[in-house]
């Protein structure tokens, strides 16, 4: 189902089609990862779990001031220089590795050259990329925020650049026809738009959201992957095609939709307040899967899923070894190390920690932080290496 885009304004497409030229490979589907089923409807616990596949590496204090007060994390991305943050989908601040501020970009408004929400942002050649999704458009800015130009674009949550086009996620919220198909997912190349992922009618304006680590699209080893609610299929992005490729399967209970399930059936799923959504904050590593998600009792779970062991663990996580607290933040990494994992904790939880677990030889990492922290109010990153 292909059809022509406006040709006008189409600089950004322009952006694409010259990166295009140098890609020469596409996507190996024939990994271990295919094919995976994921059963998540038993809790399975083992004692220090997290602990005996992660270990504390380091932390990073935002800096606190006016201006760079942080009241939600709505994304965030670390650079081996950079430390890049969408706030309250409102404006982005950029930090240096160290947590210290550097500038930020706040255009709420509604000039040609600003927006009225961040739904989604990536950086490509030294180029910001926003969404926009109330107002439906895309802009560009420099990457010190000089407005450069914008384009007109289906409503969307999420966008991923790759170096054949631009994919775009608007969970359930775009049909094409006369209605009579709805879809998740398209992918933008060369003027010309695909959609991918029929959903059912009755999802159409449905929304969903979730604590930190709810990005729309994950980047892993070079590939990137994405899901939407009630699928149970995490999808793998064909870099030169865009296509989504079934990956990994799982379940998190009968709560399953497809295109052709009866109207009847969806509604009852969608108003039961004991059905789990979806999940999030996920991380893939070699052989290894990480996800969240919120069960019926309305408790965040932990899935730790070995390809050879099976699943690890599915419960909460509660505190690491330095009695941190674990609450796994996914991120965009571009540090140059595959095997990090990062937590977000409050500076208030961690002096009340601190000054519960008062003993500084049993949990040093905890007692230092507490010090750092003593006036400040921004997240905490907390970052941990895979052993």
């Amino acid at each position: 189902m292909k059809q022509k885009i406006l040709r006008n304004s189409s600089r950004i497409y322009m952006i694409t089609i010259s990166m295009v030229l140098s890609l020469l490979y596409g996507c190996d589907h024939s990994d271990k990862w295919s094919n995976i089923y994921i059963d998540c409807n038993e809790e399975v616990t083992y004692n220090n779990a997290f602990d005996s596949i992660f270990q504390f590496k380091s932390y990073v204090i935002l800096e606190d001031s006016v201006d760079t007060k942080i009241s939600n994390i709505s994304k965030i991305r670390i650079t081996d220089k950079k430390i890049i943050i969408l706030d309250n989908n409102k404006r982005i601040l950029f930090f240096d590795n160290h947590g210290h501020f550097i500038y930020s970009i706040d255009k709420l408004g509604h000039a040609k050259d600003e927006y009225m929400v961040i739904q989604d942002f990536d950086i490509r050649n030294d180029s910001l990329f926003i969404i926009d999704r109330i107002a439906s458009q895309l802009l560009v800015y420099s990457i010190d925020g000089r407005f450069l130009t914008r384009e007109h674009i289906l409503p969307s949550k999420g966008l991923h650049l790759f170096e054949s086009g631009m994919a775009f996620y608007h969970e359930f919220g775009i049909a094409d026809g006369k209605d009579s198909e709805h879809y998740c997912y398209t992918f933008c190349s060369n003027n010309i738009k695909e959609h991918f992922l029929r959903f059912h009618k009755s999802l159409i304006g449905y929304s969903y959201s979730f604590s930190f680590g709810g990005n729309c699209f994950y980047t892993f080893d070079g590939e990137t992957y994405f899901f939407v609610p009630f699928d149970d299929t995490i999808y793998k992005i064909d870099r030169r095609t865009g296509e989504p490729v079934p990956t990994i399967v799982y379940s998190l209970g009968e709560r399953k939709i497809v295109p052709d399930s009866k109207d009847s059936e969806v509604k009852t799923i969608i108003n039961s307040p004991s059905v789990v959504k979806n999940i999030f904050s996920f991380y893939k590593f070699k052989e290894l899967i990480c996800f969240s998600y919120y069960g019926s009792d309305d408790v965040r779970k932990y899935v730790l899923y070995d390809t050879k062991k099976g699943i690890l663990h599915n419960a909460s996580i509660g505190f690491d070894a330095n009695k941190l607290p674990v609450s796994m933040l996914s991120f965009d990494n571009y540090m140059g190390e595959d095997d990090i994992l990062l937590s977000s904790v409050s500076p208030d939880v961690i002096r009340t920690l601190s000054n519960k677990y008062g003993d500084i030889n049993e949990f040093p990492v905890l007692k230092r932080i507490a010090k750092d922290v003593a006036s400040n109010e921004n997240p905490i990153l907390i970052f941990y290496e895979k052993k």
